[in-house]
């Protein structure tokens, strides 16, 4: 029973960790994209102006910030919620929480057609994601036997 408790609690504590640190992952990918968007956005025009459009970009990039971070940690949280319940480490982990996080959108902006959407298509890019092998590119030896295979598959049929 002693070990049980432990492992639960060291599979809590990891949970924990990771949601904390995709929060401040994604919050911070976040915030730099607000201040990509904010440094386009708001031009003081006229004297006096400037103290207004540093509120807007703040406002911006906070804004961002905090759904990136939202999304981040409903992902991480999900994933290990839905890992400890079905008691597997598979692709549809990340599927199922994929749909999680990018519901939030919906949440945000209250639209519902949004939160399928987010959902439809967070889960399709996870779902791509794990059937690469969590890599949206492949490595050099992949790239080098693909070009391989084409070249003699070309080759057989002339």
């Amino acid at each position: 029973a002693e070990y049980m408790g432990t492992t639960l609690q060291m599979a809590q504590e990891s949970c924990v960790m990771k949601t904390g640190t995709a929060a401040v992952v994604m919050g911070t990918a976040g915030g730099m994209l607000g201040a990509a968007q904010a440094a386009w956005a708001d031009h003081p025009e006229r004297k006096g102006q400037t103290a207004a459009a540093l509120r807007r970009s703040f406002q911006i990039i906070r804004s961002h910030a905090g759904l990136f971070a939202t999304v981040g940690a409903v992902f991480a949280a999900t994933e290990c919620a839905v890992r400890g319940a079905r008691g597997k480490e598979d692709a549809w982990n990340s599927v199922i929480a994929g749909c999680a996080a990018g519901s939030i959108i919906g949440v945000k902006t209250r639209k519902m057609t949004y939160a399928v959407g987010g959902c439809a298509s967070l889960a399709a890019l996870m779902a791509v994601v794990e059937l690469t092998g969590k890599r949206l590119h492949p490595s050099p030896s992949e790239s080098h036997e693909s070009r391989s295979l084409l070249a003699n598959a070309k080759s057989s049929h002339h």
